[in-house]
């Protein structure tokens, strides 16, 4: 599965529970395909470059969010479906990490990282804790050397 980066624009007038809900939402649909939550960046409300409409409004300003997801393309798409449907969601932009993935990432042996992750997977989806963007706690087997 590849590495995919989503950076989105939210209304600025979206509290923090709005965007927590959002980022809920989207990261269930990962876990629930056996993906991986990667990275979650808040980089807070900034003005746009330009007056933008969107949802018969004009915006000034956005809150950023970085996204990143070890996900199949199948998985993404209903990503993007469900952020294009979202009303918080002012635009966002999905790339392709030049065709890397969560087993080339960090040099871990590939066999090692597959059996964490999909055991972190199974645990955060059993915990009812799938969603938890901000609180999302790292795994002491990832955290292991290197293989060389």
């Amino acid at each position: 599965m590849p590495l995919y980066q989503i950076t989105a624009i939210v209304r600025a007038s979206s509290s923090i529970g709005d965007v927590k809900g959002l980022l809920t939402k989207v990261n269930k649909i990962v876990l629930g395909s056996s993906g991986v939550v990667a990275n979650v960046s808040n980089w807070g409300v900034q003005p746009l470059a330009y007056r933008m409409k969107a949802h018969q409004e004009y915006h000034r300003e956005g809150r950023y969010l970085q996204l990143k997801y070890v996900v199949s393309p199948t998985a993404l798409k209903e990503v993007e479906r469900t952020l294009k449907l979202d009303e918080r969601v002012l635009r966002f932009l999905t790339i392709k990490e030049c065709n890397t993935s969560i087993m080339t990432m960090g040099g871990y042996d590939a066999d090692k990282l597959a059996v964490a992750v999909q055991e972190l997977v199974k645990s955060r989806v059993q915990d009812g804790a799938a969603g938890d963007a901000f609180n999302f706690p790292t795994d002491p087997q990832l955290a292991a050397e290197p293989a060389k």
